[in-house]
């Protein structure tokens, strides 16, 4: 690895998380408790069917795409809850579309994750499993689409992209890991593959093949003529004291700290620990010019001192001159205030979409009541729910904590329920300049 030795990589996948460093690869038990700067690449364990990652097109422009994708993936039954969309890539297609390559989960399972590894006391990246794909992907030579194919555990990840567009991602799974079952997933990525090509109008000549060090199969298509097979290089690690091949680890210097999905924050602190040499060549340049310059101060002390007399003299001038009146800025600042805090209110479209993301699919708004005052928005809002008591309480409570995440606070709340249906009213302000 031209870089791994500088670096410490963790990789989550299949519920097991492992430490990469200077060569050496070790399973380990906590995230948090590892110190130095980290880079975390994650399929988001412990999660199952909650994550997905795909490819799709929506009819809107890449500003809202991602909201969308969440929407469309809500609609589609995938998921119940509200849904965190990270979008890889995006790019428009036509004029009113987008495409996108994701990964989606709830909303709240991926904030939960962010706060798990948030513990760290030390800066720590995180990077999802498709957005290494993807720059694997982009290394490949040449122009034409190839197809990238992942093996780890009971797993296959496919992904097939070009230098400039990804086409086609998804997970294929087996109950074991038996000679039979290996031989039907191959069997499934391949049927992919041909189908894609199919549809898309594409020819596939290159598959690249990525594996984990649980799984070193490779397909066996004599079947499918045409279409190369490529490894790879891996390196050989020791895992449970024997020796161990995989290729996914030398890939992993291909990231970047662009790529990560942590704050900015966190990735400016990373940038910063880079400049830090520089910094102290700087610094050191600029002590040098201190010293030479202070032999150059030193002889114009007398000089300085001269003029001082003279400035004292024609202050002594001055002070006999009245000053210009006071004149009162008061109004005039109260205004730019005043202008400043309906600059940063939200509008009255931020306001729809942040319900529209807050509401679950059972729930039905019957009224919306948007009042604007001089320092604060009102909304009050009544629906009802089509479900019995847990069920709509449980959704009711969501709606009120989605409401307060997007600094809202709310001032009154009734929940009432019969046997199969509930009905609320929900009050919430958002306050023109900044939260009370």
């Amino acid at each position: 690895m031209s870089r791994g030795s500088t670096r410490q990589y963790i990789i989550e996948l299949d519920d097991g998380t492992y430490l990469y460093r200077n060569g050496h690869f070790s399973q380990v038990a906590n995230v948090a408790e590892l110190a130095g700067e980290s880079w975390l690449v994650t399929d988001f364990p412990g999660f199952g069917q909650s994550t997905i990652s795909r490819v799709t097109t929506v009819e809107t422009g890449p500003k809202y795409a991602n909201i969308m994708v969440a929407k469309k993936l809500q609609e589609e039954g995938e998921f119940t809850d509200p849904v965190q969309v990270i979008s890889h890539e995006s790019r428009k297609k036509g004029r009113d579309n987008t495409e996108v390559f994701y990964t989606a989960l709830t909303h709240d399972l991926f904030h939960q994750y962010l706060d798990r590894v948030g513990n760290s006391s030390d800066a720590l990246l995180v990077f999802p499993l498709h957005t290494l794909l993807l720059q694997i992907c982009r290394k490949v030579p040449g122009h034409q689409p190839v197809a990238l194919v992942f093996r780890h555990g009971r797993y296959a990840d496919l992904l097939i992209a070009s230098q400039k567009t990804v086409y086609y991602s998804s997970r294929a799974t087996i109950f074991d890991q038996s000679e039979d079952q290996v031989q039907s997933l191959w069997n499934m990525i391949g049927d992919d593959i041909d189908s894609v090509e199919r549809e898309k109008m594409l020819a596939i000549g290159q598959c690249v093949i990525c594996n984990w060090f649980d799984a070193t199969d490779k397909p066996d298509w004599d079947d499918r003529p045409g279409r190369s097979i490529v490894e790879t290089p891996s390196t050989q690690i020791t895992v449970d004291g024997e020796s161990r091949s995989c290729s996914l680890l030398p890939l992993l210097d291909l990231l970047a700290v662009g790529d990560s999905i942590s704050q900015t924050a966190t990735k400016m602190s990373c940038y910063a620990r880079r400049c830090l040499p520089v910094a102290q060549i700087i610094l050191a340049v600029l002590a040098l010019g201190l010293v030479a310059g202070t032999s150059l101060l030193h002889t114009k002390t007398d000089s300085l001192q001269a003029d001082i007399v003279l400035a004292k003299l024609e202050l002594a001038d001055l002070t006999s001159f009245s000053l210009p009146e006071k004149v009162d800025y008061t109004a005039s600042l109260e205004l730019l205030k005043k202008l400043d805090r309906y600059r940063v209110a939200k509008t009255f479209k931020s306001v729809i979409n942040d319900l529209s993301a807050a509401v679950s699919n059972q729930m039905v708004i019957e009224q919306v009541q948007v009042d604007v005052q001089d320092d604060a928005m009102t909304v009050q809002i009544r629906g009802k729910i089509d479900a019995g008591f847990q069920t709509a309480y449980r959704n009711y409570q969501k709606l009120i904590k989605n409401i307060e995440q997007n600094n809202y606070k709310v001032v009154e709340n009734t929940f009432n329920t019969e046997i199969d249906q509930a009905e609320f009213l929900l009050v919430y302000e958002s306050f023109i300049g900044g939260t009370k």
